[in-house]
């Protein structure tokens, strides 16, 4: 699969719903579902899950694949691209651009918090062979926005290269994982202004 780019108002309003963002997760690990499935995994109604997914849909984020073959009324949903990023402010077209933008980036930092937080309530945290391979990595450090920018970009690279290592292997014992690496200009201790 692809990446996209979501620029416009309607399409970062999509992703900035916690209900979006969880059936685009579940379509990622599961390739087809179709919407009663989503709603059944995800313990929403399946109006509502089909609701979201005919959001998505209009967005070109997600679609709707072939009958199923026992039940021609049963048409699975599947993701279009494996990865959807957003243009940086001030490029989108406008306040209410960068607005969205900052609400689905808001919705998309509270989901992968949840995520983590989810994780280390689990019994799976405590186990040997993931509670040695979950990874935190913290750093404060000054930078320029190139600088800073750069580092995003060499992240994703190494990145990139490890997600497509995984999909061309098929191994026992995976499980999903989520890779969540931010930068941003930190507020500085004691003015509220960004350094």
């Amino acid at each position: 699969m692809s990446s996209t780019s979501v620029t416009d108002v309607e399409g970062l309003r999509a992703l900035a719903h916690p209900a979006r963002l969880r059936i685009l997760d579940l379509l990622r690990v599961h390739d087809r579902l179709t919407a009663s499935e989503c709603a059944a995994q995800l313990k929403l109604s399946p109006k509502s899950c089909s609701y979201h997914l005919h959001v998505l849909a209009k967005q070109g984020l997600v679609e709707q694949g072939s009958p199923l073959a026992e039940d021609t009324r049963q048409r699975p949903w599947q993701r279009r691209f494996d990865e959807v990023w957003m243009p940086p402010p001030g490029k989108t077209g406008g306040a209410d651009s960068d607005n969205a933008r900052t609400d689905a980036i808001g919705a998309a930092a509270r989901h992968d918090l949840a995520l983590f937080l989810s994780f280390l309530a689990s019994p799976e945290a405590g186990s040997d062979d993931w509670a040695s391979s979950t990874t935190v990595h913290t750093r404060t450090v000054l930078m320029t926005p190139a600088e800073l920018k750069a580092w995003g970009e060499a992240v994703e690279e190494i990145t990139r290269c490890h997600v497509e290592k995984a999909s061309r292997t098929r191994h026992d014992g995976r499980s999903p994982v989520r890779l969540a690496v931010r930068g941003f200009a930190q507020t500085a201790p004691g003015t509220g202004t960004a350094e």
